[in-house]
């Protein structure tokens, strides 16, 4: 069952701002955090996580940091929610009642939504007053 948590909003922050910054050559750890106000050591942990999923790589190192693998357009929100939720299944249980067409929309809503890629979400949730995103 999806449960939107502190670790799925922070991983999308931190994908974002990485995808704004994807000409960098790496995007330190610090930076990130502090353009997000997101503590330093959960965020560690969110970014491994998204390292293991293949969303980003990381070099250690005085001149390490952290960058995206792949091009905004080809991550899939709901991918990064499996990833780091383990689930991304929207149900209702309600049945035969006046509010089921409802729960039928906001579940085909929720559904439309993880299926952004990561550039759709930029242009239409992500707004950012740091730096501006182009395609």
């Amino acid at each position: 069952m999806l449960n939107v948590s502190l670790k799925s909003h922070y991983a999308l922050l931190a994908l974002s701002y990485l995808a704004q910054l994807k000409n960098a050559n790496l995007v330190q750890l610090s930076d990130i955090a502090t353009a997000h106000d997101i503590p330093t050591k959960y965020l560690e942990q969110v970014l491994s996580v998204l390292r293991q999923g293949g969303f980003i790589q990381s070099l250690r190192g005085a001149k390490g940091g952290y960058q995206l693998l792949k091009d905004p357009t080809e991550i899939i929100v709901r991918d990064v929610f499996e990833t780091v939720l383990g689930d991304t299944q929207i149900e209702s249980k309600i049945k035969d009642s006046v509010l089921e067409p409802f729960w039928i929309q906001l579940i085909a809503d929720s559904s439309q939504l993880l299926n952004y890629s990561l550039d759709e979400f930029m242009i239409k949730w992500y707004s950012s007053n740091r730096l501006s995103y182009t395609i």
